[in-house]
């Protein structure tokens, strides 16, 4: 046993955790789940499915069938407490997937995949659902059922009030009466089995008293930095100014929760379901910091956005007063536009030099009467009587808004950085132990020399624990996948027990074109059927061949350390600069000794999570990316224009119209966004998800937002009416706290595929396949948050009323996340804080910056009907003379009409413009009263004051961010990196952390449940990976077995058959 214990005659005092290679493992029937524990889909499911043949087609078959066979469909139990099984306790399980042969070797594909079962799989919905429950729903470890379990099964009894004593009962380590393991132990258990027992559960004891230590320390921090620390403590993080949502503060238990994410499948230690309400902030860690981060984020956007609503009540109070517009009469109150700048005192009035051209976007604004005096008609126009650009309340408040929001981001900023480092250091995972070597020689493809390199070179206590060498293999490997794929397609067409070998199936095929109708012939163009699939096999074979003669170059190194120090240590030597590794500068580096091979200055960063890895990704180089990063570019620049002009014509049929275009485009871009990205090259799921975020960020930025400002004519920005601007952001807003939150509530994909598709599956694959979740993206959902604030942010002046609409529409979105992410969506990798810290860098800051641009420009732009008053001494007078009376109008349209009297020595109007947008052949920037056109000066002396005010401040904010953004730049390109490590060393070594994987290359199929793995799983160690199939060994998942098959004929040896997949290697401490 690694951890040090110092024992006496009665007791056990634990002082350091046991390595986890020391624990016991209990498999766990999935089948058997307590039903109170189930999710209400599933438990609705079993009661539909053994009831109802509409639900179940299979009900009649199965009824038929005896009780006995019914139970032997139940998932193996592999573990009892017998010698014999004690020796053959790593021994996996045999298939219930694929009938073995008899000669063939448990768990060998060279006789699996070859062959078709011999009798037809049974596909069990049971199955499935515990699939659903148990691989594609996150749980977590559940300690408490741990230590209880085995303190009945070792004999352990905690004493009472003591926490940090075990009492051992020495009888229990001779004896094994007690322990039944459910009926399949007995008094045959051998001591090494109970002392396992034992050290499992001093292992787990030991996990919770470092963390209850930890935990404590963090308290006493905070109780001295903060002396006003309420007895509500306990319930959140008091250190967030910000707040945590009062529900989930008192769903959290009054200590701490400690929660750890288990494995997909993980059937050794008992686990529970997350539940969407009563996992508490500091636990959303475990999904990754990317996933801890963002609902962090969502919470404290959710408090900003209501608190700067509160701000701007006065700007609500006066655009609803009778100052402004006499009170807002016939605006309506729901979702609500009283209270935003629509004016509703308005009239038409003489404007004897308008022509219909100049109103002809807004034909409902322009009017004419027939005249007495001439055969023209007389011009009107409708005009503002709102004075919407007041320096006080208006344009103080709005600044004031400009300033929280400002101060509050950078708060946010702060307060995310710090939760950055807590949820990295309440989880221990495999980055915070390894590094990425990005630009390893070719031919460093032995890890025993890394191995090496690293231990020797970094002074004492570095030690590898596990290394991978990533090679540039993904044309082999991707060809050795879809060669998977079809014989799995293979396998589900053809009868039981058929051999799947090549002339096998070319007898089977003679046999089948002489079959073949005409109607069958025409539909194999579209869905393959056995002498297609038999076609494709034989060229994906001719291409392995054809590939094995190939040399397959090292292009990425993980290296995985013991300690977190030595990672930290290694990291600190060789972090440089991009420019210092691409001219192999020596110098940089302080020690001779940290060139590899005495001359190569290596590109070193923290690695990123294996489940982020895209292996097939690794061998791209930066002028293929780049290129490929270009041509995605072009492509959704083509794509806004074409939405933009869809857009356009449905504004102008209705502005509702037009909403929901909007809202539509919204939710489907991110699918076209997602088929760019994938042309793309990134090496991690991390890089991928960033220019992912980036895409779509951009595009629901400028659709939801700008293109409406663009396309909605500029008289009808404050207009009463529903084709109005203010009228369809009212239903953006609507469509976003409504339409999205139900569609995530409701999951009416997930739902059929779960209830109606996956019943009717052929195969126990096709049915899990339906039982995987949506898969969702952290990118999609960071755009989701990031354009709502920004659609506030654009509009807050004239509509302040968003900022509660949009603390609203996160609230909502912060609860429906929760429930999708641990109830519907599909398990994603675990992102790092790479998406976060781009958003807080970035998007933040162009977000404020646009907000002050914007709100300059709606200010300039009042009374927003490009009407400038004549004067009395002007050219229109004798033209006035015409309008005197009484008139009947009516706009051109006909949608509009009224009664308009003029009177002598009533002014008149001309055409000028107001939008500064647009001035002119140009676009005017800044927002400031300078740009008027002398004679065309529309801005009241107030409105000059505060437009110049607000203009010069937008003006200052974006150079400042823009040269803050050249530095970063500038700096990230040409000087040294600094390592800089989140959070403090935790001193738990890699080897004694449960549920802890490293970098095995997979690569994943929609055919198969799990993934298939590019490397040879020959003494790879079974804790390394970062899932369990509970029916089926690792090696059938192994793709280095299908090449050996093919190349079973030829010369190659089996290392040299190995040497062209990537290798991993585990040193594991002594």
């Amino acid at each position: 046993m690694e951890g040090h214990t110092a024992a006496t005659n009665e007791n056990v005092h634990v002082t350091r955790r046991v390595s986890r290679r020391d624990m016991v493992k209990h498999e766990i029937d999935f089948l058997r789940d307590d039903p109170s524990t189930m999710t209400f889909s599933r438990r609705a499911a079993l009661h539909l499915m053994s009831r109802y043949s509409w639900y179940n087609p299979r009900l009649p078959e199965q009824q038929r069938e005896h009780a006995e066979e019914l139970d032997g469909m139940e998932l193996p139990s592999w573990h009892s407490c017998t010698d014999q099984d004690e020796d053959d306790h790593d021994r996996a399980p045999s298939s219930n997937y694929i009938e073995m042969d008899e000669t063939s070797t448990e768990g060998s594909f060279n006789q699996s995949m070859l062959r078709s079962p011999v009798r037809r799989e049974r596909p069990s919905l049971e199955k499935a659902w515990a699939y659903y429950e148990h691989v594609t729903l996150p749980r977590y470890l559940d300690h408490s059922s741990t230590i209880v379990a085995m303190a009945r099964d070792s004999g352990h009894e905690r004493k009472s009030g003591n926490t940090e004593t075990w009492s051992t009962n020495d009888d229990t380590l001779s004896s094994c009466g007690n322990d039944n393991d459910n009926g399949r132990g007995g008094s045959g258990c051998t001591r090494s089995v109970r002392v396992e027992k034992r050290n499992h559960l001093l292992s787990i004891w030991a996990l919770e008293q470092h963390r209850k230590e930890r935990q404590q320390k963090q308290h006493e921090q905070r109780d001295t930095s903060k002396k006003n620390v309420t007895s509500n403590a306990d319930h959140g993080d008091t250190t967030n100014p910000l707040g945590e949502f009062c529900y989930l503060d008192h769903a959290a238990s009054k200590e701490e929760v400690v929660m750890d994410l288990a494995e997909p499948g993980e059937d050794q230690y008992p686990t529970k379901l997350y539940s969407p309400l009563r996992t508490p902030m500091n636990q959303m860690g475990d999904f990754g910091l990317g996933v801890g981060l963002y609902f962090t984020a969502l919470r404290a956007i959710t408090i900003l956005a209501f608190v700067a609503g509160l701000i701007n009540i006065p700007n609500m109070m006066y655009f609803a007063g009778d100052e402004y517009s006499a009170g807002q009469e016939g605006v309506n109150i729901m979702f609500t536009l009283r209270g935003s700048a629509v004016c509703t005192q308005e009239g038409f009035v003489p404007c004897p030099s308008c022509v219909l051209d100049d109103f002809a976007d807004v034909p409902h604004r322009i009017a004419t009467a027939a005249s007495a005096y001439s055969e023209e008609d007389l011009i009107f126009v409708m005009k503002n009587y709102c004075d919407g650009a007041k320096f006080w309340p208006l344009g103080l408040v709005n600044f004031a808004t400009l300033l929280f929001v400002i101060c509050g981001l950078m708060r946010i900023n702060r307060h995310l950085k710090e939760q950055e480092v807590k949820f990295d250091e309440d989880e221990q995972t495999a980055q915070d132990y390894s590094i990425v070597v990005k630009n390893p020689p070719p031919d460093a493809t032995d890890p025993e020399e890394w191995k090496a390199f690293f231990d020797a070179n970094f002074g004492h206590g570095v030690h590898v624990t596990c290394c991978t060498v990533a090679r540039d293999n993904y044309l082999l490997v991707r060809a050795l996948v879809r060669r998977r794929e079809i014989l799995q397609r293979l396998k589900w067409k053809l009868p039981p027990g058929t051999l799947l070998d090549v002339p096998s199936l070319i007898a089977i095929v003679e046999d089948f074109e002489r079959r073949r109708s005409l109607f069958d012939s025409v539909k194999s163009w579209v869905i393959p059927n056995v002498p297609e699939l038999l076609k494709q096999l034989m060229s994906v074979n001719a291409q392995v061949k054809k590939m094995a003669s190939l040399d397959y170059p090292a292009t990425r190194i993980f290296v995985t350390f013991e300690t977190e120090a030595a990672q930290r240590n290694i990291l600190n030597h060789l972090s440089v600069g991009s420019r210092a590794v691409r001219k192999n500068d020596q110098l940089t580096l302080d020690d001779p000794r940290h060139l590899f091979r005495s001359k190569l200055v290596l590109s070193v960063n923290e690695a990123a999570e294996p489940s982020t890895i895209r292996w097939h990704d690794l061998s791209n180089r930066y002028i293929e990316r780049s290129l490929k990063f270009v041509l995605t570019a072009y492509a959704w620049a083509c794509a806004m224009v074409l939405v933009a002009f869809i857009v356009r014509i449905c504004r102008l049929r209705s502005a509702k119209f037009a909403a929901y275009a909007i809202a539509f485009f919204n939710s489907t871009f991110p699918e076209l966004a997602k088929l760019l990205v994938g042309f793309e090259s990134h090496p991690s799921e991390g890089r991928l998800q960033t220019s992912l975020y980036v895409k779509i960020a951009a595009f629901r930025w400028i659709n939801t937002a700008i293109i409406v400002k663009m396309i909605t004519p500029f008289p009808s920005t404050i207009g009463s009416g529903t084709d109005d601007l203010l009228d369809g952001i009212r239903e953006i807003f609507v469509a976003e706290i409504v339409t999205s939150n139900l569609i995530k509530f409701a999951d009416p994909m997930g739902f059929f595929e779960r209830h109606y598709l996956a019943p009717r599956a052929s195969s126990q694959e096709e049915m899990n396949s339906h039982m995987r979740g949506e898969e969702w993206h952290l990118a999609e959902r960071y755009t989701n948050m990031t354009k709502i604030l920004f659609l506030t942010l654009w509009y807050c002046s004239i509509y302040p009323f968003g900022f509660f609409l949009c603390a609203l529409a996160l609230f909502i979105n912060y609860f429906a996340e929760r429930f999708s992410l641990m109830r519907t969506w599909r398990r994603a990798p675990r992102l790092g804080s790479y998406i976060s810290k781009i958003s807080r860098l970035y998007f933040f800051t162009l977000a404020v910056s646009a907000m002050a641009v914007s709100c300059s420009y709606y200010w300039a732009g009042f009374p927003y009907d490009n009407l400038c008053e004549n004067d009395s001494a002007g050219g229109n007078y004798n033209a006035l003379q015409y309008y005197i009376g009484s008139w009947n109008v009516v706009s051109i349209d006909g949608s509009n009409s009224a009664d308009v009297t003029v009177s002598e020595g009533d002014p008149s109007y001309r055409f000028c413009q107001q939008s500064l947008y647009w001035y002119g052949k140009g676009f005017a920037f800044p927002a400031i009263p300078n740009w008027q056109k002398e004679g065309d000066e529309w801005m009241t002396k107030e409105q000059e004051l505060l437009t110049s005010f607000y203009g010069w401040t937008s003006f200052v904010l974006v150079v400042a961010v823009l040269l803050w953004i050249i530095r970063i730049s500038i700096r990230a390109i040409f000087y040294r990196k600094n390592y800089e490590s989140c959070g403090e060393d935790q001193g738990i070594p890699f080897s004694d952390v449960p549920s802890i994987s490293s970098y095995v290359p997979e690569v994943k199929s929609e055919l198969f449940s799990y993934p298939l793995l590019a490397v040879d799983t020959d003494g790879i160690d079974e804790e390394l990976y970062e899932w369990k199939d509970p029916d089926k060994p690792y090696s059938y998942y192994d793709l280095t077995r299908d090449a050996r098959q093919i190349l079973n004929d030829s010369k190659i040896p089996d290392d040299g058959i190995k040497s062209h997949f990537s290798t991993v290697k585990h040193w594991p401490p002594n």
